[in-house]
């Protein structure tokens, strides 16, 4: 367990974090979140819990101008883990007036209309509804500076390697990518 004072993050992170109960850092967080602030690509694996959602949160955070729309797009292989890492960024997001969005399949794609139209600076969704919104030009992710694949070994077993690599060229040429995965 470290300290996130020892994590070079603003002091708006940092009042945040105090606000919501997260005292100390796990592990994962101290070795990525320098990594991530410093404009490394990284691929990285740790255990279900251990915290890998607010690493790279964290690390692009200090990075978002409220100004602009999509700067970080996460791309997650389920509809269940896109509302889990919703919920869990947003939790942090609301606080700092940072616009989250979801998007994924198994409802109607008007549902997604509200979120689309909102001025958001960080997309969640899984691979097949974000490319059917990029592709309709409803999304735009060419100014996307950070790019996460979260659970990357489970989308590129199901297949999802071909929307990933999809998304890759669609976002900004010089976009720093995160990999994570639990196994």
């Amino acid at each position: 367990m470290g300290n996130f004072i020892k994590l070079n993050l603003k002091k708006e992170i940092l009042n945040v974090l105090s606000k919501l109960k997260f005292n100390e850092s796990f592990e994962v967080q101290d070795k990525i979140v320098p990594l991530a602030i410093s404009g490394k690509n990284i691929v990285f694996t740790s255990k279900t819990g251990s915290g890998k959602t607010l690493a790279y949160l964290l690390g692009f955070l200090g990075k978002i101008n409220k100004k602009q729309g999509i700067q970080i797009l996460v791309l997650v292989p389920t509809r269940e883990l896109c509302i889990q890492v919703g919920k869990e960024i947003k939790k942090i997001c609301e606080l700092l007036e940072i616009n989250v969005g979801m998007l994924y399949g198994g409802r109607e794609v008007e549902g997604d209309y509200r979120t689309l139209n909102k001025k958001n600076q960080i997309m969640i969704g899984t691979p097949g509804r974000l490319i059917l919104h990029v592709n309709e030009k409803k999304l735009k992710v060419g100014e996307v500076k950070y790019l996460v694949y979260d659970e990357s070994d489970q989308m590129f077993d199901h297949g999802f390697y071909d929307n990933c690599a999809y998304i890759k060229q669609r976002v900004s040429k010089n976009a720093q990518i995160i990999l994570s995965s639990a196994t």
